[in-house]
């Protein structure tokens, strides 16, 4: 009886590892956190994803004029990765559908963390694209200094 269960126990142990080690990213190629596999290349590819976000953020623009707005898990990393920059509960609020968050002065910077953040923006005013290192890109707007901005997931204005 004992030899079986280290028997189970070890083939347990070696598929949880051969998974971990060789799965795809996602499940059945949708890339949606649902089907976000917990494997070393999905970590490493998320771990890419934000590094190079905050790098590029950080080397590019002031944390006196500019907020981040990201949504879905990377909600929370604005907040904590990038402390010095402005209107940090402004992707929480905006994750879970709040009213209009107005950005005010000195704020006239909003950086998109993540692409499917963007809402509808007024006229006026147009995106901007940074590409990253990893192929990927980043977007943010700009508007003149001193004029507030309202953000909220049916549009910014």
């Amino acid at each position: 009886l004992r030899s079986t269960v280290y028997g189970l126990s070890a083939i347990l142990l070696l598929a949880n590892t051969a998974f971990f080690l060789f799965a795809p990213p996602y499940l059945f190629g949708i890339q949606r956190m649902l089907f976000n596999t917990p494997s070393a290349r999905a970590i490493r590819q998320y771990d890419t994803y934000v590094t190079t976000r905050l790098q590029v953020i950080q080397e590019n623009f002031d944390p006196a004029s500019t907020a981040i707005l990201a949504n879905g898990r990377n909600f929370r990393l604005p907040a904590y990765y990038l402390p010095d920059y402005q209107a940090l509960d402004l992707s929480a609020r905006f994750d879970v559908g709040m009213a209009k968050t107005v950005l005010p002065p000195p704020i006239h910077t909003l950086v998109f963390f993540d692409a499917d953040v963007i809402p509808p923006l007024a006229d006026g005013l147009t995106p901007r694209i940074i590409s990253l290192p990893d192929g990927g890109t980043l977007t943010y707007i700009q508007w003149p200094p001193g004029h507030p901005l309202e953000v909220s997931p049916q549009g910014i204005r």
